[in-house]
């Protein structure tokens, strides 16, 4: 539910989101596990950490408390979830 607040402002993170679930799924070792949760983590820390975000596709304050804190909040369910 969570990836679904990325679907229109940053497509990139919803679609990577729906694949690493896939993956997940279908990942057979604990190294594989990690090595796709860290890939997906720094997918969301570039694409919300950066400028380009901040000035372009952010329109308020809220937005920017959201999009900010968003990935934290995706991150920890998903190692709950997997790790």
């Amino acid at each position: 539910m969570a990836l679904s607040l990325y679907r229109e402002k940053m497509p990139w993170i919803y679609d990577e989101g729906i694949l690493l679930l896939s993956k997940l799924e279908a990942s057979k070792t604990p190294s594989t596990t990690k090595h796709l949760f860290h890939d997906f983590e720094e997918l969301l820390m570039r694409s919300t950490r950066n400028t380009f975000v901040e000035e372009f596709l952010i329109d308020d304050k809220d937005e920017f408390v959201l999009f900010m804190e968003l990935p934290r909040v995706i991150l920890r369910n998903l190692e709950h979830l997997v790790l």
